[in-house]
C-alpha cells in the first residue's frame, strides 16, 4: 500500500466523523427541551447531565429550591381550600341556626295559638254549661217550697237523708246565708258545694258496693242525688236577688189544694 492510498483512507474516515458530528447536533437542535412539569423550575432543569462537578452541584441545589418552592405553592393551596371549606362550613351552620330559629319561632307561635283556642273553647263551654245549667238544670232540680224556705233558709230532708253526718253542717250554713246573704269569699256557698259533693259521692260508691250483692233501689237512689243537687242550686240561688223556683214549686203553690 502506497503512501498516496493511506492518505485517501484517512480523508475519507475523517470525513465520515464529521458527517455524523453534524447530523447528531442537527438532530438535537430540533427537538425541544423537556420541560419540568412544575412551575418554578430552575433554568437548564431539563438537562440530565451536568459537564462539570460545579454544574452539578448547581443542579442539585436548584432541584432542592424547587422542592421547597413547589411545597409552599402546594400548602398556601390547600389553606386557601381549607379556608373556602370552613367558610362554607360556617355558612351552612349559619343557615340550619337560622331554620332552626325559624321554626322554633314557628312551633312557639303554633303553641301559642293552640293555647288561645284552648281557652277560647274552655271560655266558650263554661259559658253554654252556665247558660244550659241556668235553663235547664236549675229549673229541673230546684226543691220545692215544701222542701226549702229562701226566707229563713231551712231545708225539710227526706226521711232516706235526714240522717246523713252532714245535715246540721248544710242546715247551718244555709239558714246564714239566708241571714246575712253570700260571704263576700264565698265561704258559706264552697262549703255546702264540697259538703254535698262529698255526699253524692258516697251515695254512689255505696250504690255501687251493694249492687254487686242485693237489689238496689234505683229509684230511691235517683231521688236522693236529685235532692241534693237541688240543696246545692238553693245555695247558690241566694247570689241573685230574687231565687228562682221551680216550675212544679210554681204549680204546686197555685194548685187548688194548696
Amino acid at each position: 500500500m502506497t503512501i498516496s492510498h493511506i492518505r485517501s483512507l484517512a480523508a475519507a474516515a475523517l470525513l465520515a466523523l464529521f458527517t455524523a458530528a453534524s447530523f447528531t447536533a442537527a438532530t438535537a437542535s430540533a427537538q425541544p427541551p423537556q420541560q419540568s412539569t412544575f412551575p418554578n423550575s430552575p433554568p437548564m432543569a431539563w438537562q440530565h447531565h451536568a459537564s462539570t462537578a460545579a454544574q452539578g452541584d448547581a443542579y442539585g441545589v436548584a432541584a432542592v429550591l424547587q422542592a421547597l418552592a413547589n411545597k409552599e405553592l402546594q400548602d398556601a393551596q390547600a389553606a386557601i381550600l381549607w379556608e373556602q371549606a370552613r367558610e362554607l362550613a360556617m355558612k351552612n351552620r349559619l343557615t340550619q341556626t337560622e331554620t332552626l330559629q325559624q321554626l322554633r319561632y314557628l312551633q312557639d307561635r303554633y303553641k301559642e295559638q293552640e293555647r288561645e283556642l284552648k281557652r277560647l273553647r274552655n271560655e266558650q263551654g263554661k259559658k253554654l254549661m252556665a247558660k244550659r245549667e241556668q235553663e235547664v238544670l236549675v229549673p229541673a232540680y230546684a226543691l220545692d217550697f215544701d222542701q226549702f224556705d229562701p226566707a229563713s233558709g231551712q231545708i225539710k230532708w227526706p226521711q232516706t237523708l235526714s240522717d246523713g253526718k252532714d245535715v246540721e253542717k248544710i242546715d247551718r250554713f244555709m239558714q246564714q246565708l239566708a241571714k246575712t246573704g253570700p260571704h263576700k269569699d264565698g265561704l258559706y256557698l264552697e262549703a255546702i258545694g264540697t259538703l254535698v259533693d262529698r255526699w253524692q259521692d258516697d251515695l254512689r260508691l255505696g250504690v255501687e258496693a251493694r249492687s254487686e250483692n242485693e237489689m238496689v233501689d234505683w229509684q230511691d237512689y235517683f231521688e236522693q242525688q236529685k235532692f241534693l243537687r237541688g240543696v246545692r242550686y238553693a245555695a247558690e240561688s241566694f247570689n241573685s236577688p230574687k231565687p228562682k223556683a221551680s216550675a212544679n214549686a210554681v204549680n204546686r203553690r197555685l194548685s187548688p189544694q194548696s
